[in-house]
């Protein structure tokens, strides 16, 4: 016998949560644990449906997830093959679904709440399968103190925004301002002018501003529309995993950090306010050999 789960949970729900299918069973008097998929930009599964959609007497799984700041989520279907499970995304942050034949055709056939409803026949020996499920992503919680005096965590963005991808070790020699920000963060924003100003005042003399966020409440397209909106002046990274905001431990943004010349973090400052107590420590890294 299996058991198909959905876990993930974390005791920093809301912050690090993951939304993961797994299936467990027993074997040789213990259980094994075999994950599914660490499901992308989804906090947690709420619903699980197992059935058979291609007649072949094996269960499909639905899973239908949640998305951060989001009453929807995205359903996916995913199905065992002899190299292994497979899996594709037929809706995306959506309410909910039911499975049925709701039309003349006779046809297993998914219905999606939203403001279109319109029931999707289901095909798999036509489906478009993802070229490989996303792999477990591990949540933990770091302490940002402890950070300082350390060589800083690498910078994992995905997608860049105004410059090659970066990594400390092609920094070297400059001071570092790093960003932690979102398009929907008020705060965040309301600290861009002085950025700004910083960037014009420091810039020649080798600070570089780096702008990272990630797809907790927002998309890539909404990050870029928003940073062409608003034409950033610095480098901005996407890590759609949040990888580098758990490295660093951050929680609320903005979150800055400054980095030395050598990649060594130097500040950790959480807020929008009392800014002028980081430049005064821009200063003085940018003083520094």
């Amino acid at each position: 016998m299996e058991i198909v789960v959905a876990d993930g949970w974390h005791s920093d729900y809301g912050k690090i949560a993951r939304a993961r299918l797994a299936l467990i069973k027993r074997v040789a008097g213990k259980w094994d644990y075999q994950l599914i998929e660490d499901v992308p930009e989804q906090v947690r599964l709420r619903q699980l449906v197992l059935a058979d959609l291609d007649g072949d007497r094996k269960a499909e799984i639905i899973a239908h997830g949640e998305r951060k700041g989001s009453l929807g989520g995205d359903v996916r279907i995913y199905q065992r093959t002899a190299e292994g499970w497979r899996g594709m995304t037929v809706a995306k942050d959506v309410q909910g679904f039911a499975l049925g034949s709701f039309t003349a055709r006779g046809k297993r056939e998914l219905i999606f709440s939203g403001p279109e409803i319109k029931p999707v026949a289901l095909d798999l020996r036509r489906a478009r399968w993802d070229a490989a499920l996303a792999e477990e992503v591990g949540t933990y919680k770091i302490d940002p103190a402890t950070l300082i005096g350390k060589l800083a965590p690498r910078l994992q963005g995905e997608e860049w925004m105004g410059s090659e991808p970066l990594t400390w070790d092609k920094l070297k020699g400059k001071v570092a301002l790093l960003d932690f920000w979102a398009t929907w963060c008020k705060p965040c924003i309301a600290q861009f002018p002085i950025m700004r100003q910083w960037q014009e005042k420091y810039g020649a003399r080798g600070l570089v501003i780096i702008g990272m966020t990630d797809h907790a409440s927002q998309t890539s397209e909404e990050v870029r529309a928003f940073v062409e909106k608003q034409k950033l002046p610095w480098p901005i990274a996407i890590d759609p995993r949040s990888r580098t905001q758990m490295d660093f431990g951050v929680s609320p943004i903005p979150h800055t950090f400054l980095i030395d010349r050598l990649g060594i973090a130097r500040v950790s400052h959480i807020g929008g306010k009392d800014l002028e107590a980081i430049e005064r420590q821009i200063e003085a890294l940018l003083a520094q050999p």
